[in-house]
This record gives C-alpha cells, sequence and structure tokens, in this order.
C-alpha cells in the first residue's frame, strides 16, 4: 500500500478513521478502515453503497473519495483530509452572525446538490462537519470556516415521492419523522436546524436525561424559543431556525429554499467567496478560455490528477471563483452561470463567439453543466498539473503491475465505468503509441499529456 497511518482520528460509520500520508505525493489523507468481522452480502451492500455515493460527489462542501482498497481482512476507503477538526470542537466558542451565515451557506449548498442528485445523508450532525480551512476575511480580519460533510456510510439514493422507512440517524439531531419511519430528504434539513441551534445557544434543541427522554422531545417538536442567546440573535436566524425544526415536513424548509432565506443575504453569506483579486480571477479565466485538451484519454487523466492532488491556493481562489459563478448554489455551473460569470471580465462579444465551445469542451461528462473539478482543471496552470511529479504518479496508477507499460486493457480496467468502448481507446492509443507495439511507456504517455 502506498499510504503510511500517522495516527487514529476517531470513529465513523462501520469503522475507524485514521490521519496517513500518501508516500508518493505527500499529501495527508484520511484513512477509513472497515474490518471483515465476516463475509457475506449484506456487508460488501454496506461497503459497496458508501463508495457508489462518494463516487458522485463533485461538490467544494462533500468529502471526495481518491482510492478504494479491499484486502483479506478489510476494506479501506482513502479520502481527502481536513486539518482543522470537527464543527463540534467549535460549540463553546461564541460567533457572529456573519460567520455562521458563511458557515451554514456552505452547508445548504452541500445539502442541495445531494439531495438534487437524490442522495440522503441521514447522518448529519457536527462531528460528520468537518473544518478543512480557516481563512481570515482581508477586509475585516474576521474568521471563516470552509467545511466538508463527511461520513456517508449511512447516505442513500432515494427516489422521489417515495419515503424511507429505516431508522437512522444519532438521537440529538433525528427528525422526527424519521421515528416515524416515513421520511424524505428534508430529514436533512431538520439536523442542520439542529445543528444552527447548538452553534448559536451552545446546547441542543431537545435534551433530555437520556436517549429515551431525548426522542420523546424530538417527537413533540417544542424547543426552547426564547433561550436567551437565541433571543439575542437577529429576527432572520430565529426565523430560519422555526422553519427548520418544523415538525411538519411539508411545511420545513428544503436545503434549496433555505439558501433564499433573508438570513443569508442580510449577513452577506458569500463574502469569502469575494475574497479574490480581479486581476487572479482575470489569470485564471483566461487559462479557462485557452484550456485545450487532444484526446478522451487525455481527459482522463487530468481528471485523475487534478482530483488527486493536494489543493493549492491556486485551487482556492479557483474554488471562490466558481461559487460566484454558480448563482443558484447547486454546486453545478450551467452554461448560462458560464456565460454570465465570463462576460462580467471579458469582451461580451468574444465571449459570445467562444462561450458553445469552451462549454462543449470542459463539460466532459456530457452532463448539460459543469461541475466543480472540470471547472478546476481548466483553471489551473497546465504545466503544474502536468509536472513530471504528477504525471509520474499517474503513470504508475494506471501500471498496476509495474511493468513500465501500459495497454488498453489496463486502462479499459481502470476506466471500465465511463462507457468508453474498447474501439475508442484502441483509436486513441495508436495515435500515442508512437512505435506500435501496442502499448505506451512513460515517454509516450509523457508526450501525449505535454503536447509534444
Amino acid at each position: 500500500m502506498k499510504y503510511k497511518v500517522i495516527s487514529r482520528l476517531g470513529d465513523g460509520s462501520y469503522g475507524s478513521v485514521y490521519l496517513a500520508i500518501n508516500l508518493m505525493t505527500k499529501a495527508n489523507v484520511a484513512m477509513k478502515k472497515i474490518n471483515k468481522i465476516k463475509e457475506n452480502e449484506v456487508d460488501d451492500m454496506e461497503i459497496k453503497n458508501e463508495i457508489d455515493i462518494l463516487k458522485k460527489l463533485d461538490h467544494p462542501n462533500t468529502a471526495k473519495i481518491l482510492e478504494f482498497y479491499s484486502t483479506p481482512k478489510a476494506y479501506y476507503i482513502v479520502t481527502d483530509y481536513c486539518s482543522c477538526g470537527e464543527l463540534y470542537n467549535q460549540i463553546k466558542h461564541e460567533y457572529n452572525e456573519n460567520q455562521l451565515a458563511v458557515l451554514f451557506y456552505q452547508l445548504f449548498s452541500a445539502l442541495t446538490y445531494l439531495h438534487t442528485n437524490n442522495i440522503v445523508h441521514r447522518d448529519l450532525k457536527l462531528e460528520n462537519i468537518l473544518i478543512s480551512e480557516i481563512e481570515k476575511d482581508k477586509k475585516t480580519g474576521k474568521k471563516y470556516f470552509w467545511i466538508k460533510i463527511i461520513d456517508f456510510g449511512t447516505a442513500k439514493i432515494f427516489e422521489k415521492n417515495k419515503k424511507e422507512k429505516a431508522i437512522v440517524g444519532s438521537s440529538y439531531y433525528i427528525a422526527p419523522e424519521v421515528l416515524q419511519k416515513a421520511y424524505n430528504e428534508k430529514c436533512d434539513t431538520w439536523s442542520a436546524g439542529v445543528i444552527l441551534y447548538m452553534l448559536i445557544v451552545g446546547r441542543a434543541p431537545f435534551d433530555g436525561a437520556d436517549d429515551e427522554e431525548i426522542i420523546e422531545n424530538i417527537k413533540k417538536g417544542k424547543f426552547n424559543a426564547k433561550h436567551k442567546k437565541l433571543v439575542a440573535s437577529s429576527n432572520e436566524v430565529q426565523d430560519l431556525v422555526k422553519k427548520l425544526l418544523e415538525v411538519n415536513v411539508n411545511k420545513r424548509l428544503s436545503a434549496q429554499e433555505a439558501l433564499k432565506h433573508p438570513w443569508f443575504k442580510k449577513f452577506d453569506a458569500k463574502s469569502l467567496y469575494k475574497n479574490i483579486e480581479e486581476e487572479k480571477i482575470k489569470m485564471y479565466l483566461m487559462r479557462l478560455r485557452k484550456y485545450e485538451i487532444y484526446s478522451k484519454f487525455q481527459q482522463m487523466v487530468l481528471a485523475f490528477i487534478v482530483h488527486n492532488i493536494p489543493y493549492s491556493e491556486e485551487s482556492k481562489d479557483i474554488l471562490k471563483i466558481f461559487r460566484l459563478f454558480n448563482t443558484n448554489d447547486d454546486g453545478k455551473l450551467s452554461k448560462k452561470e458560464l456565460y454570465s460569470g465570463l462576460i462580467t471580465y471579458f469582451n461580451h462579444a468574444e465571449i459570445d463567439n467562444e462561450i458553445d465551445g469552451i462549454f462543449l469542451l470542459l463539460d466532459g461528462a456530457n452532463h448539460g453543466f459543469l461541475e466543480y473539478e472540470e471547472f478546476l482543471r481548466a483553471c489551473l496552470d497546465q504545466k503544474m498539473v502536468c509536472s513530471d511529479e504528477h504525471l509520474v504518479y499517474a503513470f504508475n496508477f494506471f501500471d498496476k503491475d509495474n511493468t513500465g507499460r501500459i495497454s488498453v486493457e489496463k486502462i479499459m480496467a481502470i476506466f471500465v465505468d465511463d462507457n468508453v468502448s474498447e474501439e475508442v481507446f484502441r483509436s486513441i492509443f495508436n495515435e500515442i503509441d508512437q512505435n506500435q507495439d501496442g502499448e505506451i511507456d512513460f515517454a509516450e504517455f509523457k508526450d501525449m499529456m505535454t503536447g509534444n
């Protein structure tokens, strides 16, 4: 294994989580180890469920899966590492509403993304929200949190208009309809309301001497709306808490509705995304306008590298641009949003001529929208992305048996889920394979990636 375990971080659903280091990239990662107590179909399905959900995610505020391993004794899920700890550790601190609005705007953006992709988390709590970075506003000096939702072990793909029945969740955060075994994705917005209340007040809205008493209080849906800390807060946040902790699911706010709540506008929830100079924005967007790829394979390799390399200062800047352009905050960039963003900084006529080509090139998955990493890899410095170090890392990933050569069969085995035919790959290989031996070595691989 190419990872070295450094320390134990804690427990997640079904297993323990460790801090590890990628020995090649030197990047810190989180490694979840799930022991194989028994080999049976149910266990495999539960693990596969978490893997399948993580593979679908491409949102700045959700954990991203890097690799998955299975050994005779355990499963290993490798995800990105958040160095600033759990949001739970911040509950004793007091934060102003602007700071909270920035945080919860990210949270509801992530939930909107999950729910529009038919994913319900089902165990949203302070411990499952990690702080990936703490950033100071350049004007005010105030601290703001960048966050990520983690632990999708109990998450599920749901069907619209179909109620879920399994009771899943943690006692303080669980929604009343979950206890009634008839719920939908809005169980997550209830949990978000609990978290918001806790960060304002410093304690859970539904408390009790034991789990049984807590559950009974949740079923009643009555919380202390007159707590002095909540009353001292703005009318807008009091209203938001009330509309999230609404027992009637039909009246409760969805994640997308929550994003439009007046509280976020009043406290400028997007202020953190504006924390970047205009000249930098133009530089990144010029890269995007000049972005080129020459083959489907090259596109896949770039996607792999960008997904796995540690985030840089450039990545953080590009994330802010993505969030500014993504005006409906669903974590997906439409052609209209991209166009509106570009004409803010460049000549209207030029962008009119370019937008269709740019969007077609960037939308590698043909979704009809751009996901975050599709936007990111076009804005990054391509020389940095295709450095020798990154290319060696990518080549070794594809060269699973360490022969120093990559065949069509090796590539097909890795990209089996991308619905690209063997015929397409063979035609790509014929262009790359300079000596026409059916395989490519590192020199041929590098030439392909650098355009030589």
